[in-house]
């Protein structure tokens, strides 16, 4: 079975983001998407936020249907850099 995945969001913790890591959620389960990556620029804060909250896993399986992986978006010399991934 495919999956549908968006691995590049940011959220209000990122500084250009406007929406909370919930709305992002909200907003991915409504256009059919089965997982999001919040990949905020030079931050964790969202993954720390989102264990806290229940809606995401250490161990890296779906919450309530829904996949949310850890990941950010590291800015280098050269560019950004996403990483994704426990």
């Amino acid at each position: 079975m495919p999956f549908n995945i968006d691995l590049h969001s940011h959220s209000f913790f990122s500084g250009d983001g406007v929406s909370s890591p919930e709305d992002l959620i909200a907003a991915a389960r409504a256009k059919g998407l089965h997982g999001l990556a919040i990949t905020d620029h030079n931050t964790c804060e969202a993954v720390t936020y989102l264990l806290k909250k229940g809606l995401m896993r250490l161990d890296g399986l779906p919450v309530d249907n829904f996949l949310v992986l850890p990941g950010v978006e590291v800015t280098t010399a050269d560019g950004h850099l996403l990483c994704i991934g426990a």
